[in-house]
């Protein structure tokens, strides 16, 4: 090894960001140990074994409770689903891969990720219904296959005929069901705030073992995980340094060993690992693009009265860049009622309003799927957030039918922007060309309908709070 190379190793170990980016990289979680990450069969049975209200967690109901009260509420399509209250819940059964196979043994109608059934509670008058059926079809990172869930519609009609059945589609990401029998719902407008309510709520005696394991599947599922927020903060930083930068190319590709690569490499390998994909992933070339471009630019654009629309930039990872354009005065008054500190969205400013450019890398085709949203975040007040929200999809959406309100309400729609979900090689090609653009003395502006968006936003948060 190179005179060169040991020096650089010394300026690595040196730094406060490289011991800190190996520190956040090596804490321990139980899911990603087991490699569970992306496995949609580990994923089902551990979210059944959660909703199973007599399995070994302790945790009783509680999480079946809150999961049905979150999707029930946040999607009029299940809006004559019963009161939580009329139903049994101690007393539900709960089925992982549910299926129904014929006299022959096969299997003829599919496999259903999750099945759970729950009595009503006291006697109920002949002819009605003697319990609720949920099925949920349950998807991480696959799509749903071809006539999936029509097959899934017939093997429950078969298995439960003239029962009412609730059919639930339970995904990361929005996708339309191509079943109309079946309901999209989002791990981050149910399961995940399901298991912010369990934590919160569990006693510190006796529950610390089930209160890590929440955290780490928290974790593993949060679009705003507070871990790689800080690890990519720390890649930026030590990959400012060109020689770092050329020393980490440098290892990649050579035998793993002392001899060849140094004890730095065998020591500290997931922080090295890291800062190579990182200054290899068209991501982090536009989030450093992006921070360099835009710093928290001020005095935007007038709107009225004195008011001035602003830009804040708020904390960014490689998939979310999250920016607002608000006055001032807006923007003090949604802190206000920002969720409770431990909890809040976005810690850099606290704002529960906030644009977010989406980029999620699809390593099989070398590109990125870019989107746009227009987010409505948690809040403290759940009643305060409906007011706003109802308030704010007049402004936005006028008349039309207003859907109920998600944990992460999404108030920007492709016909809002004109824009839609599409994969890029390179990102910041998309992102200059849907939502930034040069005026005339090159200075960098936002396109027209993200400030029309915003000026609309903010006229509308203005007399919300006026009144």
């Amino acid at each position: 090894m190179s005179l060169e190379n040991k020096f650089i190793e010394n300026v690595l170990l040196a730094k406060e960001e490289f011991i800190k980016l190996d520190q956040v990289l090596s804490r321990f979680n139980i899911f990603e140990a087991t490699d569970m990450g992306r496995r949609e069969v580990k994923h089902t049975k551990f979210l059944t074994y959660l909703l199973n209200p007599n399995e070994s967690h302790d945790l009783g109901d509680a999480f079946l409770k809150n999961f049905l009260l979150r999707t029930v509420t946040s999607l009029d399509a299940l809006s004559d689903f019963p009161s939580v209250l009329d139903l049994d819940l101690s007393f539900a059964r709960v089925d992982a891969e549910f299926s129904k196979f014929e006299a022959n043994g096969k299997n003829k109608k599919g496999t259903l990720d999750c099945l759970i059934r729950i009595p009503y509670r006291g006697a109920v008058p002949t002819g009605s219904p003697q319990e609720v059926i949920i099925a949920i079809e349950n998807k991480i990172d696959a799509s749903q296959g071809q006539n999936q869930l029509e097959k899934y519609t017939k093997l429950l009609e078969m298995c439960f005929p003239s029962k009412n059945i609730y059919k639930i589609y339970l995904t990361l990401e929005e996708e339309k069901p191509d079943d109309a029998d079946w309901t999209n719902i989002l791990y981050k407008n149910t399961v995940l705030p399901a298991v912010d309510l369990i934590i919160e709520n569990l006693s510190d005696k006796g529950s610390t073992y089930i209160k890590e394991i929440l955290n780490d599947y928290r974790d593993l599922l949060s679009e705003n995980d507070p871990q790689a927020i800080n690890a990519d903060a720390l890649a930026v930083e030590l990959t400012q340094d060109e020689k770092i930068k050329s020393y980490v190319e440098h290892l990649k590709g050579k035998d793993i060993s002392i001899d060849s690569v140094g004890s730095i490499y065998i020591k500290h390998k997931k922080a090295l690992d890291y800062l190579y994909q990182f200054k290899h992933d068209a991501r982090s070339k536009t989030l450093e693009w992006w921070e360099r471009k835009l710093p928290q630019m001020k005095n935007l654009a007038p709107i009225d009265d004195g008011e001035i629309l602003l830009f804040y930039r708020e904390a960014s990872n490689r998939t979310y860049f999250h920016f607002n354009l608000l006055s001032d005065g807006n923007r003090s008054e949604l802190i206000k009622y920002a969720d409770a500190p431990d909890r809040v969205w976005l810690k850099s400013t606290k704002c529960p309003i906030n644009f977010a450019i989406k980029m999620v890398s699809d390593d099989a085709s070398n590109t990125t799927k870019c989107s746009a949203a227009l987010i409505l975040g948690p809040m403290r007040s759940q009643e305060k957030r409906e007011e706003i929200y109802d308030y704010l999809w007049k402004i936005i959406n006028g008349e039309q039918h207003k859907p109920a309100c998600n944990l992460y309400w999404n108030a920007l729609t492709n016909s809002k922007s004109g824009i839609k979900p599409v994969n890029q090689e390179d990102p910041k090609v998309w992102i200059e060309e849907k939502i930034l653009q040069a005026d005339s003395m090159h200075q960098i502006v936002f396109k027209k309908w993200v400030k029309d968006l915003s000026e609309k936003l903010n006229h509308g948060l203005t007399e919300f709070f006026n009144n």
